[in-house]
């Protein structure tokens, strides 16, 4: 019998099924959202490692990692119209899966956790869920947030306070295109 058969017959203990339990539920819920979101972050952390090899390729390390510097490194290289598209395509291609995974994980504030016995630990948990409940509070406040954040971590919180998705990515599409068209024009014109 092979080593990864015998893990597999291995008999699981019940501190083994409580380990496991809630990281296989977890996995089923992210799905291939889950995977996505990893994969696109690993790509990103990766390009960044390998930056300086790819620095006389800028618009193809902004498209691997579209980190700020990374983004006005490539305007130059790149014509308005393309570097808006392209940039908008690769900062927004999580964010749909960030908003669906907040929806597969609603806000559940209240709920009793290992953390929320601990007292700095349960103050700061009653306030950030203040703050993400305030976030969502109405469609204008969510989309004001969306439009000047627009990323993957206010998505999920839209996503699991209810945030209209039109409205969510409405805002976060906008946001991001105004960024990108501040970033070409402010380098342009700095650079000129």
């Amino acid at each position: 019998m092979t080593a990864s058969a015998q893990l597999m017959t291995m008999p699981r203990t019940p501190a083994t099924r409580r380990l496991l339990s809630p990281l296989a539920t977890w996995t089923r819920r992210l799905g291939l959202h889950g995977l996505w979101i990893t994969l696109w972050a690993v790509t990103s952390g990766l390009a960044t490692l390998w930056s300086p090899a790819l620095l006389d390729h800028p618009v193809f390390l902004m498209m691997l990692a579209p980190r700020a510097a990374f983004v006005v490194l490539a305007a130059p290289h790149i014509g308005f119209l393309p570097f808006v598209a392209l940039g908008t395509a690769r900062l927004a291609i999580t964010d749909a899966s960030w908003f669906i995974v907040g929806r597969r994980f609603p806000d559940r504030t209240g709920r009793p956790t290992l953390l929320s016995r601990i007292r700095w630990t349960r103050w700061t948990m009653w306030v950030t869920g203040r703050l993400c409940r305030w976030i969502c509070s109405t469609g204008l406040v969510a989309a004001t947030v969306l439009f000047f954040r627009p990323n993957g971590r206010y998505l999920g919180i839209a996503g699991a306070n209810g945030v209209d998705s039109r409205l969510a990515g409405a805002s976060s599409i906008l946001g991001t295109m105004i960024y990108l068209v501040a970033v070409h024009v402010g380098v342009g014109t700095f650079f000129a």
